[in-house]
């Protein structure tokens, strides 16, 4: 873990943000999705396919080929275990192309900080793979330009209300553009040890409770601290930053589609991330000022397992991480995130499609897949495997009895997507990776600046990127 690394880290991270920002918008000036682009792409719905977990309908055609189809998948990885993932991934290419000895699927694995350039060239090209999965802002943009096929046929395999609720992120201009894929949120994890050693019997329930149970545990001459957050330059920190605004009540966009990231409700998140518990004394020193971008693993992690932090926001997945390290683990208690000012808990809700480019030329096939993938005993794996929630109701896993997963789905209805607090956006695209929301938080910690002047550049610069007035 970097110490502090003072103002000049925070203005190269800054500076290196506000350029991946410019050079998106300067690639998508070009796109030939205009509004003739658009009216020539068509966004039609596609002939309904034969589902596998549904009774037949008189208008469903049976899938058959005898020409070789090969199916190019853009996959990311988003699971706590990489090789798990893969083989999971290989295993399933392998049993669809035994269903189908015709058809292979190929996985191809990109990066997340490559996949929203990558998808907009693919499109633009008019040679795009077939099916991707990525985050819901990405999918609902590309559907926004006209480069995502409808997929309303495919979600008629279920009735909405199986469909888990995170599916209403996956619908734009009336239709659906998305299959849930991955579910997930942030939960608390803490050390029920160093709790109960200051006669603390439970989770702290709210901020308060989690400041002053914080205080308690924390003891730096052991080098134990009592809260870990993630202030990275990265999609952790935005993601906890996000939950911690809903939690205080805000939004990072309202109702009537205005940026509020300058309210009272933000300003109190802020206040209590990057002022009071800083303050407290209670976080790892260094931890303030990691301006190094991360993904998935974040020191956080580390401290956890190490020992060294008390109490701990991090993803439900994680637990199959820290279940590896016993001597940590036997001492953890999990639970829903405090409760913030507006009463009740915020989260980051995880909740990935997968997707059909328009431009596939196995568009039928794609959406076979789709429809082979959602069979109940490759969703049983999945889930069991990944620790990810189920897209649809009426699974049951093992998981089904451990406490972290019960918290997840505990969670779930205080969790949000990010930009998404009352439906999606289409300029949402990539907003996230601006990392504004870490890059307002190392402005407070770091630069020091008041909390009220650095929400007030922030929102200014999301109003930039979405396109919208402020509140």
């Amino acid at each position: 873990m970097q110490d502090n690394q003072g103002a000049g880290g925070l203005v190269d991270a800054a500076k290196n943000g506000v350029q991946r920002e410019e050079s998106r918008r300067n690639f998508l000036r070009g796109t030939v999705f205009g509004a003739a682009g658009l009216a020539a792409a068509g966004l039609a719905k596609g002939g309904a396919l034969g589902s596998l977990l549904s009774p037949p309908s008189s208008a469903v055609k049976p899938f058959n080929t005898v020409k070789p189809v090969t199916l190019t998948m853009w996959n990311q990885p988003t699971w706590a275990n990489a090789v798990v993932e893969r083989q999971f991934w290989t295993d399933l290419s392998h049993a669809f192309t035994k269903k189908h000895p015709n058809v292979t699927l190929n996985v191809d694995w990109i990066s997340w900080d490559s996949s929203f350039t990558k998808d907009v060239a693919a499109i633009r090209s008019g040679n795009p793979p077939d099916i991707e999965q990525t985050g819901a802002e990405q999918m609902v943009y590309m559907a926004s330009i006209g480069g995502v096929e409808p997929l309303d046929d495919v979600i008629d395999m279920f009735p909405l209300s199986k469909w888990t609720n995170q599916i209403k992120y996956f619908k734009w201009d009336g239709h659906y553009y998305g299959v849930p894929y991955l579910i997930g949120c942030y939960i608390f994890f803490y050390r029920k040890d160093l709790l109960e050693q200051k006669g603390i019997k439970q989770a702290p329930k709210n901020w308060d409770e989690w400041l002053a149970a914080s205080k308690e545990i924390t003891n730096p001459s052991k080098g134990i601290y009592g809260a870990g957050l993630d202030y990275t330059l990265g999609a952790d920190s935005d993601q906890i930053f996000q939950g911690l605004i809903y939690a205080a009540g805000g939004a990072i966009l309202n109702k009537k589609a205005q940026v509020a990231f300058d309210s009272p409700q933000t300003a109190a998140a802020y206040q209590f991330a990057c002022e009071t518990l800083p303050k407290a004394g209670v976080l790892p020193p260094g931890v303030t000022a990691l301006t190094s971008p991360t993904s998935m693993a974040t020191p956080l992690d580390t401290l956890y397992t190490d020992g060294r932090i008390g109490t701990a926001l991090r993803w439900g997945i994680e637990a199959l991480t820290y279940e590896t390290f016993p001597d940590v683990w036997d001492k953890t208690g999990v639970a829903l995130p405090p409760a913030g000012p507006s009463g009740h808990p915020g989260a980051f809700a995880n909740d990935n499609p997968f997707w059909v480019f328009k431009g596939s030329r196995n568009k039928g096939w794609a959406k076979e897949f789709l429809r082979y993938f959602y069979d109940t005993s490759n969703v049983e794996r999945l889930v069991e495997q990944s620790g990810w929630l189920s897209p649809y109701a009426g699974i049951h896993t093992s998981l089904d009895d451990k406490p972290w997963f019960k918290a997840m789905q505990d969670t779930m209805p205080y969790a949000v997507r990010f930009g998404f607090d009352y439906g999606p956006q289409a300029e949402n695209g990539n907003a996230e990776d601006a990392f504004d929301l870490g890059r307002c938080a190392q402005d407070i910690l770091l630069n020091h600046v008041p909390v009220d002047k650095a929400l007030a550049r922030y929102a200014k610069d999301l109003s930039s990127i979405y396109h919208l007035p402020l509140a």
